[in-house]
């Protein structure tokens, strides 16, 4: 993951941390204009956007996929919003997250990222109170006993997101072979 300047890096998070707030406490077009910006940021500050979405795009595919198939299984419920497709599995508030949440892996959370199994347990605990503060906004229903699946999702996120970073790097610097 190549360094980013402090700014990008502090932009990237505050830009993540309003499409959280937006997505939870407000309609999702609100949020969607913040992930809009954030997108648009992450493009103009990469400086290999290919390589910049490798890992987001894979977290992405599969925090959707695992929580589709949470909600398909009947792990959690959402709340029904206007404006929500009512055809898709997840709400759209929920898929902006997941991609704001990926943008931040390559910019204000690669810092993270890079410690391993700290990242791994922040996720397995992070995730979860994510989901409990959306619980607690009415947007997402869920038991308690469904905690533990979420952080297994997250615990699993976290240590995906790890060596698909950690891979990236071997690669770029041609030395995945000899560490592993």
């Amino acid at each position: 993951m190549d360094k980013q300047p402090m700014r990008h890096v502090i932009v990237n998070g505050l830009l993540f941390q309003l499409c959280w707030a937006l997505a939870i406490f407000s309609e999702p077009m609100f949020a969607l204009l913040s992930l809009v910006v954030l997108v648009v940021h992450y493009v103009w500050s990469s400086v290999d956007l290919l390589t910049d979405l490798q890992v987001p795009t894979l977290v992405l595919i599969t925090g959707v996929t695992i929580d589709s198939l949470f909600a398909l299984a009947g792990v959690y419920s959402f709340a029904a919003r206007e404006g929500a497709m009512a055809a898709m599995t997840l709400p759209v508030w929920l898929v902006i997250l997941w991609v704001a949440f990926a943008l931040t892996l390559t910019r204000s959370l690669a810092w993270m990222v890079r410690k391993g199994m700290w990242f791994i347990v922040a996720c397995a605990v992070a995730g979860p109170l994510s989901y409990l503060t959306g619980r607690s906004a009415g947007v997402i229903y869920f038991d308690d006993a469904a905690l533990a699946l979420i952080s297994i999702e997250w615990a699993a996120v976290g240590f995906c997101t790890y060596m698909i970073s950690r891979y990236r790097s071997a690669v770029e610097s041609k030395t995945w072979v000899s560490s592993v």
